[in-house]
């Protein structure tokens, strides 16, 4: 017992070692992203996706005006996609501590939809953006057109007009 003793601390030492220096898990770049910035719009908005067995669909949102950034109290994302429906939806009516951005994605809910693709192949996605600030609510909208890699009968390559 006495030998076994020092080869579990040692065991345990390099286990311990091995979880605390191991690198960091780095972000994964999108497969698909567009940027809606536009010239007087209080919010850049960015679309993303990652394609796969369980397409995930997310939104970064950056508030421009970091003089304003401790105004917001709260904030609400809508996206609402035609052909097929579906959407996300993100909220903070709680807001402490706002530094400008705003990341979330989820499980593409609607991404396996088949039957929603036989009249149009460009689903189009509206984001509409609303938060209070000094108990005013504003908002603004967004619109992108989505990839077709991101939809399941795209990735197998069915066809789903026949």
């Amino acid at each position: 017992m006495k030998q076994l003793i020092p080869l579990v601390i040692i065991a345990a030492l390099i286990a311990g070692a091995m979880i605390f220096f191991q690198d960091p898990e780095e972000e994964r770049e999108p497969d698909w992203s567009r940027n809606s910035a536009m010239a007087g719009s209080p919010w850049s908005f960015t679309m993303y996706a990652h394609y796969g067995d369980e397409p995930e669909i997310g939104f970064t949102a950056e508030f421009i005006n970091e003089e304003e950034w401790e105004t917001i109290e709260a904030v609400e994302v809508f996206i609402a996609t035609h052909e097929p429906p579906g959407g996300l939806y993100y909220q903070d009516l709680d807001v402490e501590n706002f530094e400008g951005t705003l990341t979330y994605q989820e499980p593409c809910s609607f991404c396996d939809l088949e039957e929603a693709f036989y009249g149009t192949m460009t689903t189009y996605a509206t984001v509409k953006v609303a938060w209070q600030a000094d108990g005013e609510v504003h908002d603004h909208f967004h619109h992108f057109q989505l990839p077709h890699g991101l939809f399941k009968h795209e990735n197998e390559g069915e066809n789903t007009n026949e």
